[in-house]
């Protein structure tokens, strides 16, 4: 810093009146509007007088000869002025602008992952509905990203609400439906092993229910897969949470229609 302004820093007079923090004390923008319009003076200066640089932490001071408020640096202050703040206000200084800081690295990061993500968050905004979709929104919102795991299940979401939304709601008694096999999971029960399936139909709706033999019959006794195809008479019963997702159960006239890579040939 150059000697002259240096003396020139030393020359200003702490103002009683504003001593402190503009942004701490909102009372003190009122009173410096007031005196800056008694007095004629300029407008509060936007960077550290001292050294000319923008600063986080810093107090407030009137020069007299130039009749305005100028902005001090606390490093300055304490260097050129002998001003040195409260070790309270310090601290409630520096972690208000830790938070500040974080929170505009954090709005930054939710930026770029939106840009990244574009296709899919315009998507989902659509659905802000349902409950999963929302609460992703908020972690994105208190973490500034999503993990792997939540980006791909907040995809199968969107997916479905917008199969919802070309379906039909799950019809209720014995209906044909053709549907593909979604997913499967199996069960330790008093009888044995029993394995749980999950179907898409082609209306749209899904329907969970007990993976018979007679699955496994149509399909001539080979291997199911995920993927596959089949047409089949069911009782079904909407669920009381969601219209486009139910139960079936008693499965008749199973037909096997292809696999994945053939379903729509075969079908």
């Amino acid at each position: 810093m150059q000697e002259a302004n240096s003396r020139h820093v030393l020359d200003y007079v702490n103002h009683p009146l504003v001593q402190g923090e503009r942004r701490k004390y909102a009372d003190d923008e009122t009173k410096m509007a007031h005196h800056l319009k008694e007095s004629q003076g300029e407008q509060l200066t936007t960077t550290c007088e001292a050294c000319g640089t923008a600063h986080w932490y810093g107090a407030i001071f009137w020069e007299c000869e130039k009749q305005r408020y100028v902005q001090v640096g606390w490093i300055c202050a304490e260097r050129f002025c002998g001003y040195s703040p409260p070790p309270r206000k310090r601290k409630e200084k520096e972690a208000a602008v830790q938070v500040a800081r974080e929170k505009a690295e954090r709005n930054k990061r939710i930026k770029e992952y939106l840009v990244e993500h574009a296709e899919l968050f315009q998507r989902a905004q659509w659905h802000y509905h349902n409950h999963f979709v929302r609460d992703i929104f908020l972690k994105l919102a208190h973490y500034g990203k999503l993990s792997d795991k939540q980006l791909n299940a907040l995809q199968r979401v969107v997916q479905d609400e917008e199969a919802k939304s070309r379906g039909k709601p799950v019809p209720e008694g014995r209906t044909t439906v053709k549907a593909t096999l979604k997913s499967r999971k199996s069960y330790y029960t008093d009888y044995g092993v029993q394995t749980k399936a999950l179907f898409v139909t082609d209306a749209g709706y899904k329907i969970w229910g007990n993976l018979a033999s007679a699955f496994v019959d149509a399909r001539d006794f080979t291997a199911i897969h995920d993927g596959d195809r089949f047409q089949f008479r069911a009782q079904l019963t909407p669920s009381d949470d969601d219209p486009y997702f139910g139960f079936f159960k008693r499965p008749t006239k199973v037909e096997f229609l292809g696999a994945a890579e053939t379903a729509e040939a075969v079908a």
